[in-house]
């Protein structure tokens, strides 16, 4: 089995960043990467140019706080990320969260593990190789994101029972859209309620699921095992479906 060491990176980004208010010329400098890096059609990043890009990203919001919220909540990631799209299509917030636990690493660097514990849902994410941890920024992102989308497909204000970060959010109006005790630990996770897991998602579509995910399987096994221009192609034209 071949050691996955690139992923893709979606074009589409360049557009949310835009959106958010950031200088994308500046971003793509500061990151090392090619001017014309969102026009290209197939992007792939080392871990280490994926971390180096998110964390030169976390630089250029320092002094607008609200860029990270808009570009976790507002960004709307589930409608052309194939596995995002997949999971958002479950029927409630345990099933996405299992879902995209699966099939997280064809869009990025990251693992994600659920924990049932009974009355709570505990979503840890952390970097795809331990010997790499997760930086900062990245780490508030993803858990912006997690609890966007709970809160979205859900139409309701979920309220978690607590994030778990190495390094919390400096910014208040992080703290304020978490709207729970955020904790000092070793860990980077959501947790919530079993029962605002298992909350109905007004997103379910069984059929859509059913369509797109022999083809994300197939995708998960081309990085595993094929890095050929095939599979690239393959894994490109997944891209297509939302």
């Amino acid at each position: 089995m071949r050691r996955v060491n690139r992923y893709m990176f979606d074009r589409r980004f360049g557009d949310i960043f835009r959106k958010a208010g950031i200088q994308v010329a500046e971003l793509l400098r500061r990151s090392r990467l090619p001017e014309d890096f969102f026009s290209r059609r197939d992007i792939l990043l080392t871990r280490a140019e994926y971390f180096h890009l998110v964390e030169t990203l976390g630089t250029l919001t320092l002094h607008a706080p609200d860029l990270a919220l808009r570009i976790a909540i507002e960004g709307q990631i589930e409608t052309f990320s194939p596995p995002i799209f997949a999971a958002y299509c479950s029927s409630h917030g345990e099933m996405f969260f299992e879902r995209l636990a699966h099939y997280k690493r064809l869009v990025g660097p990251i693992k994600i593990d659920v924990g049932n514990a009974g009355d709570t849902l505990r979503i840890a994410v952390n970097s795809d190789d331990d010997s790499e941890p997760l930086p900062p920024f990245f780490a508030e992102l993803e858990l912006l994101f997690l609890l966007g989308i709970l809160r979205k497909a859900t139409q309701s204000h979920i309220s978690p029972v607590r994030i778990e970060m190495r390094v919390p959010p400096v910014h208040e109006q992080v703290l304020d859209y978490f709207g729970c005790p955020v904790v000092q630990t070793q860990e980077i996770a959501l947790v919530i309620t079993a029962a605002d897991a298992r909350k109905p998602f007004i997103s379910r579509n069984d059929e859509m699921w059913q369509y797109i995910e022999p083809e994300l399987r197939r995708r998960l096994s081309d990085m595993d095992f094929d890095d050929t221009m095939a599979a690239r192609v393959r894994s490109a034209l997944v891209e297509l479906l939302p």
